[in-house]
């Protein structure tokens, strides 16, 4: 004979169980990359702090058990631009040019299966960016007098993830000389939306959004992040023992009733 009270006490616990999740978070990383030659966006202007973020330094892209890797693609604007030593724009050679912009980050975690981890963990990695960076000029030539005030922005562009757009800048210095000088370029900056995709690694990537994009000429990216590894994990004994002698005082109270 099916008992309902009975059955709703083991629902209860299998849903305490099954439901109880654990999170590990990674320190904070942050990381900035320059254009410093032609297709070349790379860290050598930048030093690198380590585990700790200290202001116009890189982090590493591995701490402890998580890694945090950028990497940034795009055409050649020109020989001419800003350099981006110590995660500053200031008098250089070379910048990018919109065309062809990708802002890519590779996520991990590589620790060893958690003690408490439950038989099928479930994982779930989430790359947290608290802050995505970039410098931008649009050029303004006499072929393209109409490229002053247009708007440019970042757009997601990670597969299935593919919506998400920041607020575009639409106003602020564009260049007549191909290259300009440091302090004519805009800073773009947003935090993106974050979200939980199954697995222990992910990627997420991110392009410019414009109707001229090939005129923006473009400089010092950074990114600021963390981590975050979500798993289910055993329960407390505590829990699924507390349902269990609820449930067991119940059964008893019930008999008593019957006699």
């Amino acid at each position: 004979m099916r008992i309902p009270w009975l059955t709703s006490a083991v629902t209860l616990l299998l849903a305490v169980v099954s439901a109880h999740a654990a999170v590990i978070t990674s320190q904070p990383f942050s990381i900035g990359i320059g254009y410093v030659a032609t297709n070349t966006w790379n860290s050598s202007e930048i030093a690198s702090s380590g585990s700790t973020v200290v202001a116009g330094q890189n982090t590493s892209t591995t701490i402890g058990n998580f890694s945090f890797s950028p990497s940034v693609v795009s055409s050649l604007n020109s020989g001419g631009g800003p350099g981006f030593a110590n995660r500053t724009l200031q008098a250089g050679t070379f910048s990018g040019n919109g065309a062809g912009f990708v802002f890519t980050v590779n996520a991990a975690w590589t620790g060893p299966t958690p003690a408490n981890a439950a038989v099928v963990p479930n994982y779930q990695i989430a790359i947290n960016i608290t802050s995505l960076g970039l410098y931008v000029l649009p050029f303004t030539a006499s072929t393209n007098t109409a490229a002053s005030g247009y708007p440019f922005g970042f757009a997601e562009t990670t597969p299935s993830h593919n919506t998400a757009t920041s607020p575009t800048l639409s106003t602020g210095p564009s260049g007549t000389s191909v290259g300009a000088s440091p302090s004519s370029y805009s800073h773009l900056v947003w935090t993106p939306p974050t979200y939980d995709v199954a697995g222990t690694s992910f990627s997420r990537s991110f392009g410019l959004a414009s109707p001229h994009v090939g005129d923006l000429q473009i400089d010092g990216a950074e990114i600021d992040g963390f981590v975050t590894i979500t798993y289910d994990q055993i329960p407390e004994p505590a829990a699924p023992m507390l349902i269990l002698s609820s449930g067991a005082a119940l059964i008893l109270r019930r008999s008593k009733a019957r006699v």
